[in-house]
């Protein structure tokens, strides 16, 4: 495989997924995420 074949394989396996879909939207715990996003960024900057 080259170039764009060798790309296809993995996207198609993360589009195949069986997970359920709420019919509501689900809220966001925005603490959670911006606490991770800091975290997340203060390591990737040492």
């Amino acid at each position: 495989m080259t170039g764009d074949g060798a790309n296809d394989v993995p996207i198609m396996a993360i589009a195949t997924d069986n997970t359920w879909l709420d019919p509501q939207p689900v809220p966001w715990d925005m603490h959670h995420v911006l606490t991770s996003s800091t975290v997340s960024g203060l390591i990737g900057t040492v």
